[in-house]
């Protein structure tokens, strides 16, 4: 049965390439986030009294 071995193996790489996806969007959205939260707090940090 070689022909289901390389269905496996198919199905394992589609799943590898996903998670490469996924982890790769999992930090752009988490950069971008600890990005907008740093603005905030520069913001914060100017706007109050010295």
């Amino acid at each position: 049965m070689p022909q289901l071995g390389n269905q496996i193996t198919n199905l394992r790489s589609k799943q590898l390439g996903l998670l490469k996806y996924a982890g790769i969007l999992i930090i752009f959205v988490t950069r971008q986030r600890a990005d907008s939260d740093i603005v905030k707090l520069a913001q914060l940090s100017l706007s109050r009294p010295h």
